[in-house]
């Protein structure tokens, strides 16, 4: 699903949608990192009905894994907390790690060009293993200095997650930003590979 694609003027209308999915291990445990970026508003185009579809068939496509959880979610999903019921029921199935920093500093992910804070529209959310659950968290947020400094138009966000299978040792720790100062590419790239680097070196012990 998309907004209309003769809409040029919004970026939106030129790029394809879609979800990237990766399975990591070692030593016959397992994560899935989901990655994706729904729809954005544009002025007084705010497109939730789009985003809702988007978010039925990320669901789908979750769904459809041939992998079992535990998974990870993160992205940009442009989409408020509060924004409709289809966003809640699709946080129903998941742990919101950054509901709590969110609820206490009344504060967002985007930077708005005037300098107007934004909203919390960006994502960390994670499926535990069948019979496990979310031992400890640390989630932060990494604001910019400013639009684009050091990293895009939304601050970073930080998770390092545990997760236990019944009484296991901890399953996972995963890293989802960079606080270095670096190119947006480099940032990107880094991010990613730190990510699949830490899980494999340190995470699935």
């Amino acid at each position: 699903m998309s907004a209309p694609g003769w809409r040029v003027w919004e970026a939106d209308g030129l790029a394809g949608k879609g979800v990237l999915s990766v399975r990591v291990g070692r030593g016959g445990r397992h994560v899935t990192l989901v990655n994706t970026h729904l729809q954005a508003e544009y002025g007084d185009n705010r497109y939730g009905d789009v985003r809702a579809a988007q978010l039925g068939e990320l669901g789908d496509v979750i769904e459809r894994l041939p992998w079992a959880p535990p998974i990870i979610l993160a992205g940009d999903l442009n989409t408020r907390p509060d924004e409709d019921a289809v966003f809640q029921g699709f946080l129903h199935d998941w742990l919101d790690l950054g509901r709590d920093v969110r609820e206490q500093c009344r504060c967002g992910t985007q930077m708005n060009a005037d300098g107007r804070p934004g909203a919390w529209i960006d994502y960390v959310l994670v499926r535990p293993p069948e019979g496990g659950y979310v031992a400890t968290v640390d989630f932060e947020l990494f604001r910019n200095r400013s639009l684009d400094d050091p990293y895009s138009d939304h601050h970073g966000l930080f998770a390092t997650i545990e997760m236990q299978e019944g009484r296991s040792a901890p399953l996972l720790g995963a890293l989802l930003a960079s606080p270095l100062r670096m190119t947006r590419r480099r940032s990107r790239l880094a991010s990613f590979v730190g990510t699949l680097d830490l899980v494999s070196r340190r995470s699935l012990t």
